[in-house]
């Protein structure tokens, strides 16, 4: 396991794909490089028993949530995960008290994808409508 914090990107898969990402996204547009990155990673999209299945999608959702680009299916499927606290085992099986509570408040903060996009696009919309004036 190479997961060393309580944090979104602090496992090993989660850094890894940072990196996929910022490649993907530079060299491609938003629809082709999200389709590479799910091809890629085709073994843990795919598999829901994997321990990193949650590490991938949680990851995934914080970075594209945050460059404006969360398609609805992928935060859809990312709350459901968030609600059925998935990939928690790992951290349950620390035995960390404290580590598992931050673990937990950080899902929780990340549930927050649904309001804030929301949020985002009212902001987004507000100024496209003035730069239209």
């Amino acid at each position: 396991m190479g997961t060393w914090s309580a944090g979104i990107w602090s496992d090993d898969v989660a850094e890894d794909l940072r990196l996929d990402l910022k490649d993907a996204y530079a060299f491609n547009d938003d629809e082709t490089a999200l389709s590479e990155i799910l091809r890629v990673n085709k073994s843990i999209v795919e598999d829901e028993t994997d321990d990193d299945h949650s590490v991938f999608f949680y990851a995934l959702a914080d970075w594209l949530w945050d460059k404006g680009r969360l398609p609805e299916d992928i935060k859809q499927k990312v709350l459901g995960m968030l609600e059925r606290k998935e990939g928690m085992e790992r951290f349950y099986e620390s035995k960390n008290e404290s580590l598992i509570q931050a673990r937990l408040k950080v899902m929780e903060t990340l549930k927050e994808l649904s309001k804030e996009e929301k949020i985002r696009q009212e902001i987004l919309e507000r100024f496209q409508r003035l730069r239209k004036n």
